[in-house]
């Protein structure tokens, strides 16, 4: 050894070059959370029962990392003859001890991977020291040293650190962890949780990750979570009744995925048996004698009912992806993480093998009587050794059990649904034959007559009481009646712009003479309107009340005078969807009013086509007129504003809208307005019927 204990000297020389332990460090990790693991485990075996790990991200290309446990602690000679020494087989001195977890001596470079200037500070019963390992400078072929430290680097988890009495800190410095992102870190208590079983760790260990210097240290137990809850069968043999935590029953489908009828949960299995889990195999010990060794796989494995998220939060509303591990059996031995995947090593190409899960011991595989059959880079075993080949060949008839089980249910499933559609597509046609003949019956055809006469009845009295209302045409002599229509109408407009310049004094008129103004331009609308329609189409207007169907009056006088009066400046579409009739007490002048008030605003505002559309709403009917000019004006901040009384973006008196709004309101009805998605303006009129 070239190492001599002298608590005298401050330092102690490793027996490898820097090149040798990087390269050596690169090779057996593939991620800094396994070297994290491999400094925990060192905790493990001195017997810790507490192991504190604390990461610092106050920047991620110079992170920081604390291990803290309450082992045993190292002495000068156990740094100069056990921790300098890399390859050293601590189960040598200890060979009754079945539960160390190391056996190469190399988990001490994990510290190297992660950071090229680490200290460390241990406290055994007999001595507390504390030292540094600096190769941030060193060349390739200099011999890393263990230094004494004297200084004082800042230990943040202080507190955890000075309360136990006996323990190893390390603090990595300089940890680039650049490439873990957020979700990967916010995953580090599950990510280190898989490293060790705890039904066989007996140790508990706690994470605190902080990514700000005013956060507070507070470390949380990393425990397992594993779905149980979204299983449908397992294999269990731990002792630790794992099976009892699946559920009694589950879903195995979406909801809606399959009728009311069909839907429902289905029992599980909670504890599918095998009896070939452990027994002899023969082995050749490192002296190449082949002997018999016993073996026993113990852990569980069990098959989730779906992975689609659906069905899992309706198994388990707290499910948590971050958490689950699909496809993934985790293999232990002496309770650390051997191989985290080890359906790679199964291959199965069955359906649903995706859905495996399960965590199982084998500690054959690392005996200390064979040849150590680890992958070069720790995170495997060699496929051809008799002990992997025995593994493989117990778990794979586990997980065909498993999937035959899940694949047996699913078929009953689809059975199911598909007697259930063929069921229903027989009764459907049965009872479609059965109402064929029902049909023929006479008695029968004669309701459908009788009610086919009455439907034909209420049309003919609907169009007989739209007829009476909508227009009639004049028994006066029109040679007479025109020129007067003419020049009523351009006395109306005269009259029309007069009053609108009363707009700019409405907040300093009494209220009285504000109301006989309003009158005033109403009766002044309605004289224009109606001198514009006989005028230009020889009909009457009546303004006596009567009950009426109003879509049929609005498309009648589309139809008959406002094509006449606009067809050449606007077009119309009339679209009529109901299936129920609007019959309201209308005044027919009313009417007129609020459609011609429509088609001006729609004709100011530059529009070619104004839509009017009849539709059924529930227990409502509407009436939408939609244009498609250039719509409101960008003034107007509340759209309900263009209903009052004189308010307008352009030359007119702004009353037609506050009229048009009244008379709805009158006749039981409401009245809005709303923007076009593409452009235009569109006025919904509202009835409850």
């Amino acid at each position: 050894m070239n190492n001599i204990p002298n608590n005298t000297v401050d330092k102690i020389e490793f027996n490898f070059t820097c090149y040798a332990l990087k390269l050596l460090g690169h090779n057996l990790y593939s991620n800094p959370w396994t070297a994290v693991s491999e400094i925990v485990a060192n905790g493990i075996d001195a017997k810790a029962k507490n192991i504190y790990v604390l990461v610092e991200l106050f920047d991620k290309e110079t992170a920081q990392i604390e291990i803290i446990d309450n082992g045993f602690g190292m002495t000068y000679e156990d740094l100069c003859n056990k921790y300098t020494i890399i390859g050293r087989n601590k189960r040598i001195d200890n060979p009754n001890d079945k539960t160390l977890l190391g056996r190469k001596g190399v988990g001490k470079l994990a510290a190297l991977f992660l950071s090229d200037r680490y200290y460390i500070y241990t406290k055994s019963k007999y001595e507390t020291s504390s030292w540094c390992v600096d190769v941030s400078q060193a060349k390739d072929e200099d011999i890393p040293k263990l230094e004494r430290y004297d200084g004082k680097q800042e230990i943040s988890a202080c507190e955890v650190w000075e309360s136990t009495a006996t323990g190893t800190a390390i603090k990595l410095t300089n940890v680039n962890l650049q490439k873990i992102g957020p979700e990967r870190l916010k995953a580090l208590p599950v990510i280190l949780s898989d490293y060790y079983l705890a039904d066989v760790i007996d140790c508990e260990i706690s994470v605190c990750v902080r990514q700000d210097r005013n956060q507070i240290i507070k470390f949380n137990p990393v425990t397992k979570k594993i779905s149980f809850s979204t299983m449908y069968a397992i294999f269990d043999n731990t002792g630790k009744r794992y099976c009892d935590r699946l559920q009694n029953k589950i879903y195995l489908t979406k909801e809606n995925e399959v009728p009311d009828e069909l839907d429902r949960k289905h029992s599980t299995l909670k504890n599918i048996y095998f009896d070939d889990t452990e027994g002899t195999i023969t082995v050749k010990n490192l002296a190449g004698k082949e002997i018999d060794a016993e073996y026993k796989l113990t852990g569980w494995i069990g098959i989730h009912g779906s992975l689609d998220a659906q069905v899992q939060k309706r198994n388990d509303p707290a499910f948590n992806k971050i958490s689950y591990h699909p496809n993934a059996i985790r293999l232990y031995v002496r309770g650390k993480l051997a191989v985290d995947n080890l359906m790679t090593y199964v291959n199965s190409s069955q359906a649903f093998a995706n859905y495996i899960e399960g965590e199982i011991n084998f500690d054959i595989l690392d005996d200390d009587r064979f040849e150590d059959i680890s992958t070069s880079n720790r995170e495997g075993y060699k496929k051809d050794d008799v002990r992997v080949k025995r593994l493989l060949e117990i778990v794979g008839k586990i997980v065909s059990k498993l999937i035959r089980e899940r694949a047996d249910i699913g078929t009953q499933i689809n059975t199911e649904y598909h007697k259930y559609m063929e069921d229903k597509r027989r009764e459907e046609e049965r009872k479609k034959k059965a109402l064929q003949i029902e049909l023929l019956d006479s008695q029968k055809r004669e309701a459908i007559a009788v009610k086919e006469r009455q439907v034909a009845e209420r049309r003919i009295e609907t169009e007989r009481k739209r007829m009476d209302y909508i227009v009639s045409v004049s028994n006066i002599d029109s040679n007479n009646v025109l020129p007067s229509m003419h020049t009523i109408y351009n006395l109306s407009i005269l009259e029309k712009k007069k009053l609108s310049d009363f707009k700019k004094y409405l907040g300093q008129i009494p209220t009285k003479l504000r109301e006989t103004i309003q009158s005033m331009g109403e009766i002044n609308n309605q004289i224009m309107y109606i001198s514009k329609a006989v005028a230009k189409s020889n009909y009457l207007i009546e303004s006596e009340e009567k009950d009426a169907d109003i879509c049929d009056f609005i498309s009648e006088y589309i139809e008959r005078v406002a094509t006449k009066i606009y067809g050449n400046k606007i077009r119309f579409s009339i679209n009529d969807e109901l299936e129920y009739r609007l019959i309201v007490k209308i005044n027919t002048v009313n009417i007129v009013t609020i459609i011609e008030n429509i088609i001006g605003n729609s004709i100011k505002a530059k529009a070619t086509q104004l839509d009017i559309y009849y539709k059924d709403d529930n227990d409502n009917t509407i009436i939408e007129f939609c244009d498609d000019g250039k719509g409101l004006d960008s003034s107007i901040n509340n759209i309900s504003d263009i209903f009052e009384f004189g308010y307008t973006t352009t030359s007119g008196a702004g009353l037609g809208l506050y009229y048009s709004k009244r008379y709805i309101e009158e006749m039981g009805g409401t009245i809005t307005a709303k923007k076009n998605s593409a452009s235009g303006l569109s006025i919904i009129t509202e009835w409850e019927r």
